[in-house]
């Protein structure tokens, strides 16, 4: 495919992985193109500081929108520092184009608390691990009958989205569990819970849909 066919808008992320040094991969943003000619981006920034980037390395720019996994091999022609930094990279030739589901989901190893909404009095919170999770739902390791399918839920835990540290509370609704019947769980083996998250803020589903499109380009699918 043509990266014009793609019809990118201005300020898509790309994730840039410099090949000729560590491989190290660092966000960057696509300010424009010239077909044909080249592509316009930003300079990648770590810790507050510029990459020390050269011309003439080669790149693989990586980019996720709502449908597909993009990916293109450029070299860098020029690093700009005037009025802004910038890059100018060449112009690719073929673009790989790999479709998605309309809700990826990612592996995840994350530290969470879960509370059942449902008990009556509320339940205390419980340890649980959350093993995926993607704009819709997520799948959450607990302790057995910690919570049963249909149960409303609040889940809280950490999430790291572009180097900050962000506590989030997602409500959501028990749909699947897996590990047995009820009451014939090994009390000491946690169970895995399928839960679809629900009464998402606009906020919140953007801030779900651009963590998940993060790990992805991460490499974290």
């Amino acid at each position: 495919m043509k990266f014009s066919d793609l019809r990118l808008p201005s300020g898509t992320v790309l994730q840039l992985q410099f090949i000729d040094v560590s491989g190290e991969r660092s966000s960057s943003k696509l300010l424009g193109f010239l077909e044909g000619e080249t592509l316009l981006v930003t300079l990648p920034f770590k810790g507050g500081q510029a990459l020390p980037v050269v011309k003439g390395q080669r790149v693989v720019a990586r980019a996720i929108t709502s449908s597909a996994a993009i990916a293109f091999q450029t070299v860098i022609e020029k690093v700009c520092h005037a009025p802004y930094a910038y890059l100018h990279l060449e112009y690719p030739t073929d673009v790989s184009v790999n479709r998605v589901r309309t809700s990826p989901r990612i592996a995840t190893d994350l530290k969470a608390k879960v509370v059942n909404e449902s008990e009556m009095p509320k339940g205390e919170e419980k340890a649980a691990q959350i093993l995926d999770v993607s704009p819709t739902g997520a799948r959450v390791q607990l302790a057995p009958e910690s919570v049963k399918i249909g149960d409303d839920i609040s889940l809280t835990s950490v999430f790291n989205f572009s180097d900050v540290d962000r506590s989030v509370v997602i409500k959501g609704v028990v749909r699947a569990k897996t590990g047995g019947q009820e009451g014939e769980q090994d009390p000491a083996k946690p169970v895995v819970y399928g839960v679809e998250f629900v009464d998402l803020s606009e906020e919140m589903t953007l801030f779900l849909h651009a963590y998940v499109y993060q790990r992805m380009l991460e490499g974290g699918s």
